[in-house]
């Protein structure tokens, strides 16, 4: 398969099982790195499904940190790291609109799982937090929760 012009730059391994119509695993790397760091747990995984890693929108060379990418911009205080707001809520967007358009391209809706680390984490709390139809699941490892993101009415 070719794969599919997508709003995001991503890198892709395909299946080592091959099956008609595979499941889809999303993977969001954290602050810092790429498309690339994450993709490398595509053998470890199960065989069946298609892997797409995507790289986050924020180039981090300005920052020297040549070749690392960022979903949203961090802010640096003396009492500890924050994250700046609009950027966050700009790539929540990104990070929803990548999933739509990825779950289509590949027709894996209501088979694709999200996966996330750090940053990447975070968004998808998001996709979880404010549901995302098709999503079946999602794993969020080593990120922290942002309340302030979500509908502060919700009924948890």
């Amino acid at each position: 398969m070719n794969p599919p012009q997508l709003p995001l730059d991503y890198a892709h391994a395909e299946p080592t099982e091959p099956t008609d119509n595979p499941p889809l695993v999303l993977m969001f790397h954290g602050f810092g790195s790429h498309e690339r760091d994450l993709i490398g747990l595509a053998p470890y995984l199960d065989p069946r499904p298609r892997v797409v890693s995507a790289r986050a929108p924020i180039d981090l060379t300005p920052a020297g940190m040549p070749g690392g990418y960022a979903w949203f911009e961090l802010v640096f205080r003396p009492d500890g790291i924050d994250y700046d707001r609009h950027s966050a809520e700009h790539s929540t967007r990104v990070v929803r609109d990548f999933t739509e358009r990825a779950m289509d391209a590949f027709n894996a809706r209501g088979r694709t799982v999200a996966v996330g680390f750090s940053q990447g984490a975070m968004l998808v709390h998001t996709l979880v937090l404010n549901p995302l139809p098709g999503l079946a699941g999602a794993a969020a490892c080593s990120g922290r929760d942002w309340e302030s993101l979500f509908d502060p009415d919700r009924d948890w």
